[in-house]
C-alpha cells in the first residue's frame, strides 16, 4: 500500500521523480504537475505488475492546505493510498485484502483457547491428525508461546519503506 501524498510533496516545478524501496522490491514514481498524472512502476515480485502504470490526481483545497488525491483506475472511486495487484494498482474497494496475522488468528482461535485452559487432549489429537489439523495445531502451540516461533507470521512487517527523492525540474 503506497499513500499519493509523499509522491507529491514540492509544491515547485512540474515534474518530480522518487523511489520508494524495502529489501529487493522498489516502486519507482514520476509526478507531472501540469498535466496531473503520476505513474507509478513496481519492481521486485515477478507475478505483480512491473510496467508503468498511471494515476490521476486530484487537488482538493482544505482551508489553506492542498490535499491530494487520484483515481483508481480499475473503479475510478477517489483515493488516498493505492495497492499494487497482480494487473493494476488498485484501491481498498477494488480488493478486499485480510492480514495474514487475522486469519492466523481466526483458524486458531478454539484450539489456543482450549491450551489456555490447561486442555491438550484436543490438540495432541490434532497432532495425530492430517496436514490441516497438524498444522492448526503447531500455528495455536506458536501464538500462545508452548513452541517457538516457525510458521505464523509476525503481527507488522520488519522492513518499512525508504523514500527518496530523485530529482525536480522547473520551466
Amino acid at each position: 500500500m503506497f499513500r499519493v501524498d509523499p509522491m507529491i510533496r514540492r509544491n515547485t516545478g512540474w515534474l518530480h521523480s522518487g523511489r520508494f524501496s524495502r529489501g529487493g522490491e522498489s516502486l519507482d514514481y514520476v509526478t507531472r504537475m501540469d498535466k496531473y498524472l503520476l505513474w507509478v512502476r513496481y519492481r521486485g515480485n515477478p507475478s505483480l505488475i512491473s510496467t508503468w502504470q498511471s494515476l490521476i490526481l486530484h487537488r482538493h483545497y482544505l482551508f489553506e492546505a492542498v490535499k491530494w488525491s487520484a483515481s483508481c483506475p480499475w473503479c475510478c472511486s477517489q483515493i488516498y493510498e493505492f495497492y499494487v495487484y497482480k494487473r493494476s494498482l488498485r484501491c481498498r474497494h477494488c480488493v478486499i485484502l485480510t492480514s495474514r496475522w487475522g486469519r492466523q488468528m481466526m483458524v486458531t482461535q478454539e484450539l489456543r483457547s482450549e491450551i489456555r485452559k490447561g486442555d491438550l487432549t484436543n490438540v495432541s489429537q490434532n497432532l495425530q491428525g492430517g496436514f490441516r489439523e497438524v498444522f492448526r495445531a503447531m500455528l495455536a502451540m506458536e501464538l500462545t508461546g508452548l513452541s517457538p516461533r516457525r510458521f505464523s507470521s509476525p503481527r507488522k512487517m520488519d522492513q518499512a519503506w525508504t523514500h527518496s527523492m530523485k530529482r525536480s525540474r522547473r520551466r
